[in-house]
């Protein structure tokens, strides 16, 4: 005698099992995803979505080591060293896609805006082009100051501490949503 499906617990339970595990992968898989993204986007975007953001400091920094070594190599010419790292870095981080490549072209670039700074004593500038050497390097602190109290990396490790819990690690394991990189060593 042949049981039926409602008769073959084995099977049943089976069947129930991976409609659980996929409802949760499905469902929870998404939710995690979505948060994921949303934490993501306050780099990119800001914690409001009004640009505040690590990404739009780096381009500032980005565009003032260059406008600060184009300075510079006006005076000292296309082949100053110092001039011609801070130009490099500046491209590095202006084309940097993950956040740890960001964060690692950032530390690179903001290192040879300040030795570029320091070097600048050695050049007889025009009073104007040392108030904009000055401005551009004022600039440049500014934006690592900011960089320093932004709230992605709190953020960011909010969601990879949610992710690391049960159930959240088993879903996402499922799913494929993986932790966020934090910008920096932490």
């Amino acid at each position: 005698m042949k049981k039926t499906f409602g008769e073959n617990r084995l099977v049943a339970w089976v069947v129930f099992a991976a409609c659980v595990l996929f409802s949760l992968s499905f469902s929870g898989g998404r939710a995690l995803a979505n948060l994921r993204g949303e934490t993501e986007q306050i780099f990119y975007q800001g914690v409001y979505g009004d640009g505040l953001c690590i990404d739009r400091d780096l381009e500032e920094i980005a565009r003032c080591t260059q406008q600060m070594a184009e300075l510079v190599q006006e005076y000292a010419g296309a082949g100053n060293g110092l001039a011609e790292a801070a130009l490099q870095a500046s491209q590095q981080l202006s084309q940097a896609q993950s956040i740890a490549d960001k964060y690692s072209a950032y530390t690179a670039c903001r290192d040879a805006a300040s030795a570029l700074y320091s070097s600048l004593s050695g050049l007889a500038l025009s009073p104007a082009d040392e108030s904009e050497a000055y401005q551009l390097h004022k600039e440049i602190l500014s934006r690592v100051n900011t960089i320093s109290r932004d709230f992605y990396n709190d953020r960011a490790a909010q969601f990879n501490e949610t992710l690391s819990a049960f159930p959240a690690d088993l879903v996402g394991g499922l799913s494929g949503v993986k932790p966020l990189e934090l910008f920096g060593e932490d």
